[in-house]
C-alpha cells in the first residue's frame, strides 16, 4: 500500500503581511516549509506540494482560490492508496505522528484526524462555553484516497474549512480515528507566530528517553565538579584527567581519543575572566577538532547553561561563553553527525553545586536541580545517534 503526502503551501498569506510567503520565511535558518518536509518525506512514497511557485525539485501543483480547491488539486495529483494532508505552515510535525497515522489507516480506519483538547474553554458571543468535549483541529489529516476523492466529487462546494469536515458531512458513515496532536504545532498565520515558533524550536526539544549503555569507556572533563562527579558515580569505566594533566584554559593540550566511546565535557569556569572563554567554549571547539583530526566516532555531551538564553547579571562572560557553545553545536552538529560525531548539550538552570553557591550563595535549595538529576540527562546522550539537541532543564519543567 502506497502513501502520498500533500503539503498545502499555496496560501497568499494576507494576514502575514509580507512580500515573502510565510512558508518560505526563514525559521532558525531554514524555510518554514522544509521542517515538515524533512519529517514526512522519508515516511511516505511521494510528496506533492501545492504551491503557486516551484519549490526546489519537489513535484508541485498549483493552488486554488480556497484551501479546499488547493487540497483537491494536490490529492488528484497523487498516486498512492492513502493521502496524508498537512499544512506547510505547521513546522512542528513529528515522525511519531505520521507513523501512528499510517498504522491506523492500515488497521482499517478510513480517515485519521489530528486534534488537540481545548484546555481553557472559549468565549462565544460574550458567553463562556464549557471546555468539555471540545477539540482544536490540527493537521495532518489522512484518508483512504478513494473515500476522499468521492467526497470531493460529491461536493459542489470548494469552501470547506478542512477535508475531515467535508468527509464527515457528506459521508457520516465513514470510520474516522482521532489522535492527539502537539498543542504547540500551531499554524504560522501572523508575523508574531514566527517569533513564537523560533522560541518553541529553541526551548522545546524533547529529550531522548532511551537508557544508555553505561559500560562504555567514557572520557570526562570536569570530573571533580558536582555534575561530573554525579556522572562518575554511575560509570564503571571512565577516565577523568586532572587539571594538572590537561589544562583546558590553554590550547596546547592533546589526548588520544580512540579508546573512548563517549566524551562528557562538564568543566566550567566563571570567576577567572581570562579563562572563562577558554575553558567553557574554546576547549570544546578544541575537543571537536581533535575528534575530527583523529577520525574519532562517538558521542560528545557538553554542559551548557540556561544563562545562554539571556545574559545573567554579574556573569556576562560566563553567559556569553555558554551562548557561544550552543551556537557552535547548532551550527556544526549536522555535518559532524555525517562523520559519526554526535554533539549534544544539557543546559540546566541553577544546580545545587559549589559553583552555584559561589555565584549566588542565597539561592534556596528547593529552587535548584540536583547534580544527579542533571547527570541522568547527560548520560542519556552518551549512547545515541541523535545530534544537535540542547536540552534546557529547570525545576518542575522536565518532570
Amino acid at each position: 500500500m502506497r502513501f502520498s503526502a500533500v503539503i498545502l503551501a499555496g496560501g497568499k498569506g494576507e494576514r502575514f503581511k509580507s512580500s515573502i510567503s510565510k512558508q518560505l520565511m526563514s525559521l532558525n535558518g531554514k524555510p518554514v516549509l522544509q521542517y515538515c518536509l524533512d519529517v514526512i518525506e522519508p515516511l511516505v512514497d511521494e510528496v506533492i506540494i501545492v504551491s503557486n511557485s516551484q519549490y526546489k525539485d519537489y513535484k508541485c501543483v498549483a493552488g486554488g482560490l480556497t484551501r479546499s480547491e488547493s487540497a483537491y488539486n494536490g490529492v488528484m495529483a497523487t498516486t498512492g492508496d492513502f493521502v496524508i494532508i498537512h499544512e506547510g505552515a505547521r513546522p512542528f510535525l513529528r515522525a511519531e505522528t505520521i507513523q501512528q497515522i499510517k498504522e491506523l489507516l492500515l488497521c482499517g480506519n478510513d480517515c485519521v484526524d489530528t486534534v488537540s483538547p481545548i484546555i481553557d474553554g472559549y468565549v462565544h458571543n460574550g458567553v463562556s462555553k464549557s471546555k468539555v468535549g471540545r477539540f482544536l483541529g490540527l493537521t495532518p489529516e489522512a484518508f483512504r484516497k478513494d473515500i476522499l476523492v468521492e467526497a470531493f466529487l460529491q461536493s459542489p462546494r470548494r469552501d470547506w474549512m478542512d477535508e475531515i469536515t467535508m468527509v464527515q458531512t457528506l459521508r457520516p458513515e465513514t470510520n474516522i480515528a482521532f489522535i492527539k496532536g502537539e498543542s504547540f504545532n500551531s499554524k504560522i498565520t501572523f508575523k508574531e507566530d514566527l517569533s513564537f515558533a523560533e522560541g518553541i524550536m529553541k526551548f522545546w526539544t524533547q529529550p531522548i528517553t532511551t537508557l544508555p549503555d553505561l559500560s562504555k569507556n567514557v572520557l570526562i572533563f570536569g570530573g571533580t565538579g558536582g555534575i561530573g562527579s554525579a556522572c562518575i558515580r554511575r560509570l564503571p569505566n571512565y577516565y577523568a584527567p586532572s587539571h594538572k594533566e590537561i589544562d583546558l584554559s590553554t590550547n596546547d593540550w592533546e589526548i588520544d581519543l580512540k579508546e573512548y566511546k563517549a566524551i562528557i565535557h562538564s568543566a566550567g569556569e566563571y570567576s577567572n575572566q581570562e579563562k572563562v572563554m577558554e575553558v567553557n567554549f574554546n576547549s570544546c571547539v578544541r575537543l571537536v577538532e581533535l575528534a575530527e583530526k583523529q577520525s574519532w566516532k562517538g558521542n560528545m555531551v557538553f554542559l551548557s547553561s540556561a544563562s545562554a538564553t539571556y545574559g545573567r547579571k554579574g556573569i556576562p562572560i560566563y553567559s556569553a561563553s555558554k551562548s557561544a557553545l550552543n551556537s557552535y553545536i547548532e551550527s556544526r552538529h549536522e555535518e559532524l553527525a555525517e562523520k559519526g560525531i554526535y554533539l549534544n548539550a544539557i543546559a540546566p538552570s541553577k544546580v545545587d553545586t559549589k559553583l552555584q553557591t559561589a555565584i549566588n550563595p542565597n539561592t534556596p535549595r528547593d529552587s535548584m536541580l540536583t547534580p544527579d538529576y542533571v547527570a541522568d540527562f547527560v548520560l542519556r546522550y552518551t549512547d545515541t545517534k541523535v545530534s544537535g539537541h540542547i536540552i534546557y532543564l529547570k525545576v518542575g519543567f522536565n518532570d
